[in-house]
């Protein structure tokens, strides 16, 4: 009987939601539909195929009937299914993002999942990093008694860090915004709201202290009638959230992997 695998004596069952083969003995749950029976590797599984039992017959591998032995199954679904780590009554047919946290949705049983995300992530991380560095720099060196780094008066260097951070912010940290609109879209308010408020605030009110200082009272200025900026602290908040989901992206990555290698 084609599609079914024997392991010892043992008949195995496709679970018809994520495509994991299935010991009928040791399943999570069982399903009588149009009088078949099939079995889940998970109560995930089963939910989701009792919500929608007609979204996966259609492609589902049948497993063993109540008392024969397992019919033929049919192919498996050609796209993977996505759900959030957090949440997983998300359920997917496209990686994305999910409604509910704004983490990175990952792929439903064994398939190969689509690195196009970690690969773009990456490259927006090395961008904060290379950018990052020098603002840290500029901004910290008054902190040690450098009244003026490399030679640059605090008006020039707010302009400096305005066209390092400027990049930082509102490319590297496109992905939190788009989830920070997102969440207050669904007012499902989660941590990317909070990247999203802080990191903008702190920028915008650097962008109106370079271009218009004077519109601050007096205790906000320096001797020169400079205005302190926060260019870098929104730069490097955007950096380091963007270097937990790179590693948050590869760890989910090997996860995976390795769970595909014991199936």
């Amino acid at each position: 009987m084609h599609g079914n695998k024997t392991v010892g004596a043992t008949m195995m069952a496709k679970d018809p939601v994520c495509g994991m083969q299935v010991e009928p003995a040791k399943a999570a749950g069982q399903l009588e539909h149009d009088g078949t029976s099939y079995y889940f590797c998970s109560r995930h599984c089963l939910d989701a195929f009792r919500k929608e039992p007609e979204r996966y017959v259609g492609h589902a591998a049948h497993a063993h009937h109540a008392h024969h032995a397992p019919a033929a199954p049919k192919p498996a679904p050609a796209g993977a299914q996505y759900t959030c780590p957090m949440h997983p009554e998300v359920l997917k047919d496209a990686p994305g993002d999910c409604p509910i946290c704004g983490m990175a949705l990952v792929p439903v049983g064994a398939a190969e999942e689509d690195s196009g995300e970690l690969r773009d992530h990456t490259r927006r991380m090395w961008v904060g990093v290379a950018l990052s560095i020098p603002m840290v720099i500029l901004a910290m060196s008054p902190m040690i008694g450098i009244a003026e780094p490399f030679g640059i008066p605090p008006r020039t260097r707010g302009w400096i860090e305005f066209v390092l951070g400027t990049p930082v912010v509102l490319w590297v940290g496109w992905p939190f915004f788009v989830k920070f609109v997102r969440s207050i879209r669904g007012w499902r308010l989660n941590m990317y709201s909070l990247i999203g408020l802080g990191v903008g605030l702190a920028y915008l009110f650097s962008l109106v202290a370079i271009l218009l200082p004077d519109v601050f009272p007096q205790e906000f200025r320096e001797h020169d009638g400079s205005v302190g900026t926060y260019f870098e602290a929104a730069a490097v908040i955007v950096t380091l959230v963007m270097v937990g989901e790179v590693l948050q992206l590869r760890a989910m990555g090997q996860t995976s992997q390795a769970i595909r290698q014991l199936l």
